[in-house]
């Protein structure tokens, strides 16, 4: 039924622009535009079918008429409501983004009123909105680039937690001479959240078979390395949970300062901030501790072994695997 009232109410809407543009130009959103286009009329009949939509609860279609209205003629009108319809479909970083160019050409054209009312939903909605940064471990390579859903990074941003709609994330970095690093992760709105890239490791070059294992003390730098890896990942361990106490404490210090619609005054705001910089150091930390733990663990437990006293052992590496000869 309320498919049937939207479709008679988009249909009169035709007929009434249909008739008006038949019988005199129709005035520019603005008041102070040139008469209407065959483009712009358009444009005018999407945005109309749009307010339609959104009012009768269909944001998801409403934001097809609005982007096809915005692609014929953009207006300060078009850009807010494609804002509104985002945040209703639940994308919020893009809602932030329409807002947030309302904002911009409402300075630009002088229109205070519109100007103001873009700022203070960017203002509410800002803390909502989840962020992503990329943590690359080695930027030395020139030819490096990252991938974020199919569309590229700038390096300038790497580090940057920029806004993202909550659901599902695909990065790969890639480079001319190494194979490329691909994760996927899962954003939930209104949390700070990080991939880091390890770095580039060349493949091992393989070792001819030796008859005797060396003796005596063996692999004393692969050993300090291992120890070093260690320490720095129990100290980014730390460094993760004294960042995430800190986020919390100011997620709570909010609490007083926001509504429970997360509607919060400049403090609340200020602490809303405050608390998803900490996350993002916190993760950032706790990446940083996962690799330099099992990098650690790797090197201490691919360590060489003393041979037992008796037993003589040979190994060697073919195409077809490992291969072990021993007298015991």
């Amino acid at each position: 039924m309320k498919s049937s009232s939207v479709q008679r109410l988009v249909a009169a809407l035709c007929f009434f622009v249909t008739l008006r543009s038949a019988a005199q130009p129709a005035e520019a959103p603005s008041g102070a535009e040139p008469p209407e286009t065959p483009g712009t009329a358009r444009a005018r009949l999407l945005f109309e079918q749009g307010r339609l939509l959104l009012d009768d609860g269909h944001p998801e279609e409403a934001c097809t008429a609005f982007e096809a209205s915005d692609a014929l003629a953009s207006n300060i009108a078009t850009l807010l409501n494609l804002g509104l319809c985002h945040r209703a479909s639940g994308r919020l970083a893009t809602a932030l983004d329409y807002f947030e160019k309302a904002e911009a050409l409402a300075s630009q054209k002088g229109d205070e009123e519109r100007k103001a009312a873009a700022a203070k939903d960017i203002a509410q909605l800002r803390p909502l909105v989840a962020t992503l940064s990329i943590v690359v471990l080695d930027t030395s390579d020139p030819d490096l680039e990252v991938i974020v859903d199919g569309k590229a990074r700038p390096r300038t941003t790497w580090f940057v937690g920029l806004p993202v709609d909550s659901g599902r994330h695909d990065v790969v970095a890639r480079s001319s001479h190494r194979e490329p690093f691909r994760a996927t992760l899962l954003v939930v709105d209104g949390v700070a959240h990080s991939v880091v890239v390890p770095p580039w490791q060349p493949p091992r070059a393989k070792r001819p078979p030796t008859a005797h294992p060396p003796t005596g003390e063996a692999g004393p730098a692969q050993k300090i390395a291992a120890i070093t890896s260690g320490a720095l990942g129990v100290t980014s361990f730390g460094l993760a949970a004294g960042f995430a106490a800190a986020a919390r404490v100011a997620y709570d210090d909010s609490s007083p300062h926001c509504t429970v619609f997360d509607v919060c005054d400049a403090k609340g705001v200020s602490l809303r901030h405050d608390a998803a910089a900490d996350a993002t150091r916190a993760n950032i930390a706790l990446a940083i501790g996962v690799v330099a733990a099992a990098s650690g663990i790797t090197l201490w437990f691919t360590l060489p072994r003393h041979p037992h006293p008796s037993t003589a052992t040979r190994v060697g590496v073919g195409a077809h695997g490992v291969a072990f000869e021993g007298q015991f």
